[in-house]
């Protein structure tokens, strides 16, 4: 209920997490919808950096590519420890060739299925990587740079050596997963 000590201190803690950052949208109904967002964003974010589509099973599954945004929406409302947490997540269940699964376990174990790898992460994850370093609080920033570089630097070379002479990348799945060929 309402005067639940439990949901109480959920309430608060809540609210002193969103107060530690920015909440963009000015005031009303656009705050309101920020604030909502940023609490579903965080509920859905593992421990262990995941982020989690939704709670739904269908999509119980963490995408580079969203997680890239969520980072990057961390990140620009001043939640750098989250933002953090997706980077070091997407760096560690990064393929050995550069590229990423389309999506993961929430464990980080691997796909659940063997649908084919996407190269979209391969921009994606570095452009979220940008969007927090250029976030970030300066004590710690550079080290933590170079941890993700490594994961950066093979999602850049991959890119570069899969360009035809037309310096187009190969096909791959397309946003909704589907075969190219």
């Amino acid at each position: 209920g309402a005067d639940d000590p439990a949901a109480l201190a959920q309430v608060a803690e809540s609210r002193r997490w969103l107060a530690s950052g920015t909440v963009p949208g000015g005031s009303g109904a656009r705050r309101e919808g920020a604030e909502r967002a940023l609490l579903s964003m965080r509920a859905l974010l593992r421990p262990n950096g995941a982020f989690a589509a939704a709670w739904y099973p269908f999509w119980d599954f963490s995408w580079p590519r969203d997680s890239a945004f969520a980072a990057a929406a961390f990140a620009h409302t001043g939640h750098d420890e989250e933002a953090y947490r997706i980077l070091r997540y997407n760096a560690g269940t990064q393929r050995p060739d550069g590229t990423w699964e389309a999506r993961t376990r929430l464990d980080g174990s691997g796909p659940p299925d063997d649908r084919r790898w996407q190269l979209d992460a391969n921009g994606w994850v570095p452009w979220a990587a940008w969007q927090w370093y250029r976030t970030a609080p300066a004590a710690g920033r550079a080290e933590r740079l170079r941890a993700l570089y490594p994961a950066l630097a093979k999602a850049a070379d991959f890119t570069a050596g899969s360009l035809d002479a037309e310096g187009l990348p190969p096909a791959s799945p397309d946003y909704w997963e589907l075969p190219t060929a």
